[in-house]
This record gives C-alpha cells, structure tokens and sequence, in this order.
C-alpha cells in the first residue's frame, strides 16, 4: 500500500499528515500544528490508520510543533477505538509541545511510547507477551521533567 497524504492538507496549511502500512502496523504522521483549526485533517489520518486490519497503530509526532487540546482529544478519541477494537496504539518520539500537555493534562500514562517505529512494531507485534512488551525505567532515580522512560524490549 501506498502512503496516503491528506489532499486536505496543501503545502500552506498547518498541519501534514501521512498515512500508511508497514507490515503488522498502521502508521499515522502528523507535522507541524496540531490544534482546533487542524483537527479535522488529523482526525481523517487518524481515523484512515484505524481502518487498517493492523494490530498496533502508530501515531508518529515527531514533528508536531504546537499541540493544543483538539489535538489531546483526537489521540483519546483514537485511544478509545484501539481499545475497543483490540488494538494496541503506540506515540512515536511525541515532541516536546505533545509531552508536555499529555503530563499537564494527567493522560501521558494512557499512551504507549516508543522512540521508534522500529523499535515499536518489534516490542507490540501480535504474540508479545503484555509483560516483554515494555520496562519502565528511571535511568538514575532522578527524572527532571517527570517522564517515565520507556525502554522497549524485545521477547524471545
């Protein structure tokens, strides 16, 4: 399959979007502004990933630069599906603007989060026992910004 990119979302607007397969994983990227006015273009490339038959969805937002509400709201809204759906979403490196209103709204524990698409679809493919799937570690006991590393590793 090919990537999709939003025709909604012309080069002067925004917000990018992408979205694609990549073997078991649906992969939703989202660039640049991320908030009321642009909710409905990343809604549609959330909700384009979702359609995929993929066990784990991932959401890249490495490059979001300004992160409102609307946009917390479209990743809970696109968490609930997964969950219902049995599906597992991964947060691809959420950039500093997303961290920051995912810890301040108290939702940053509700997300898996990896560094990398790589790294994700090895710790969430389908038959990863919940407990290989991740280990939380604080690398020195000492955590300035209040963020949990996530250290994903693979089961055997």
């Amino acid at each position: 399959m090919y990537p999709h990119h939003d025709d909604a979302c012309l080069p002067d607007t925004p917000i990018r979007t992408v979205t694609a397969r990549l073997g078991d994983a649906a992969l939703c990227y989202l660039a640049g502004t991320l908030d009321f006015d642009t909710a409905r273009p990343a809604r549609t490339a959330l909700h384009r990933a979702m359609l995929l038959p993929c066990p784990v969805v991932c959401v890249d937002l490495r490059d979001v630069d300004f992160f409102a509400c609307a946009g917390l709201n479209e990743l809970l809204d696109c968490r609930a599906e997964a969950l219902r759906t049995g599906r597992t979403l991964v947060l691809i490196a959420p950039s500093p603007p997303v961290l920051r209103l995912l810890l301040l709204s108290g939702t940053r524990h509700l997300f898996a989060v990896s560094r990398d698409v790589r790294l994700a679809l090895a710790a969430y493919r389908p038959n990863t026992p919940p407990r290989a799937r991740e280990r939380r570690t604080n690398t020195n006991g000492a955590d300035p910004e209040g963020l949990t590393l996530v250290m994903l590793v693979k089961a055997r």
